[in-house]
C-alpha cells in the first residue's frame, strides 16, 4: 500500500496537541489538513495548524510533515520557507522521522524554521544526553510453592479412642499437636511444598502428641502420611516503558529530547543525572 504520508501527520498532530495542552492555559486545538490563503490570493495546504493568542497577539503555527525514509535535504526547508513566507505571521515547523541534513538545519536557523524529529519510541531512546541509561524495562519472576495434598492420614494412637471420638472432618477441623506447636491438617500439606511431582510416604514421630478433632483430643505417638507433591509454579511478566509511550521527540534548534507517555506526562531526555 502507497504511504501517503496521512497517517504520520495525524500522529504528529496528536503529539503536538499534548505538547500544546502541556504549554497552553487555555484550549487550543492542533488540526490537521488546514488551508490558508497566501498574500496572493492562493490557497495552500498545511499538514498541520494551531494558534493561540498571547498578551493580544494571534500567534499561527503550522508544521509541515514529511513520512521520509531518509534524513531531509535542503531543498525540501527551501520549498516550505517559501511557503511560509507567502503567509504574513506565520511560524513553520518542519517534523520528520529521520533527521536532517547538516545543510538542512543551518538552512532552517537562518529562516527560523523549527526543525522537529518526531516517530514511535526506539529501545536506545531511553538514555540521558550525557548518558546515562534510564529503566525501561521491569521484569518480574514469580516462583509459587504449591502445597502437598495429603492422600491418607492414619494416627498412631497410645490408647483405643473412645466410642464418641470421631476422626473425620475437613482438613481446616483436624489438628496436630506437638510441644505446644498446634496446625491443621491444611497447614500441614503447605509445608509439604517440594519443587517435584512425587507420591511419599513417611512415619512421622511426635513428642507429646495430640490430634485433635471437634475440640476433642487424644494422644497420639505420631502418624502415618502418604501425600503428593507438584512442581513449583514459575511466571513471569514486565512493565516495559515502551507501551505506555507515545512519541520520541528531538528539537534540532534548542537541542532537546523528550518522550511524551500516553497520557500526556513527558520524560526530559536531556538533563543530566547530577
Amino acid at each position: 500500500m502507497k504511504n501517503t504520508g496521512v497517517e504520520y501527520e495525524k500522529f504528529v498532530r496528536d503529539v503536538q496537541q499534548i505538547l500544546v495542552n502541556i504549554d497552553s492555559r487555555e484550549t487550543v486545538e492542533v488540526t490537521h489538513n488546514k488551508i490558508l490563503t497566501d498574500r496572493f490570493g492562493n490557497q495552500r495546504q498545511f499538514d498541520i495548524y494551531w494558534e493561540f493568542k498571547y498578551g493580544g497577539v494571534l500567534y499561527k503555527n503550522v508544521i509541515e510533515c514529511k513520512d521520509y525514509a531518509t534524513a531531509i535535504s535542503i531543498d525540501k526547508i527551501d520549498a516550505f520557507v517559501t511557503k511560509v513566507a507567502s503567509i504574513p505571521g506565520l511560524m513553520g515547523i518542519f517534523a520528520t522521522k529521520t533527521g536532517y541534513q547538516s545543510g538542512a538545519e543551518t538552512q532552517a536557523k537562518v529562516h527560523g524554521i523549527g526543525l522537529l524529529t518526531i516517530r514511535k519510541p526506539e529501545i536506545g531512546d531511553w538514555t540521558l544526553d550525557d548518558g546515562t541509561p534510564l529503566v525501561r524495562e521491569i521484569i518480574f519472576n514469580s516462583k509459587m510453592m504449591l502445597p502437598g495434598k495429603i492422600l491418607e492420614f492414619i494416627p498412631k494412637f497410645l490408647e483405643e479412642p473412645k466410642a464418641d471420638f470421631e476422626l473425620s472432618g475437613w482438613n481446616n477441623e483436624i489438628f496436630i499437636i506437638s510441644d505446644g506447636d498446634k496446625y491443621s491438617l491444611l497447614e500441614l500439606e503447605g509445608k509439604l511444598s517440594k519443587d517435584s511431582s512425587e507420591i511419599i510416604e513417611d512415619n512421622i514421630s511426635l513428642a507429646n502428641g495430640f490430634l485433635e478433632v471437634n475440640g476433642k483430643c487424644i494422644a497420639i505417638a505420631g502418624y502415618y502420611i502418604k501425600y503428593q507433591t507438584f512442581p513449583n509454579h514459575v511466571s513471569t511478566f514486565s512493565i516495559n516503558s515502551m507501551d505506555e509511550t507515545l512519541a520520541y521527540v528531538q528539537d534540532h534548534i534548542n537541542q532537546h529530547r523528550t518522550l511524551i507517555k500516553n497520557d500526556g506526562k513527558t520524560v526530559d531526555l536531556s538533563k543530566t543525572s547530577k
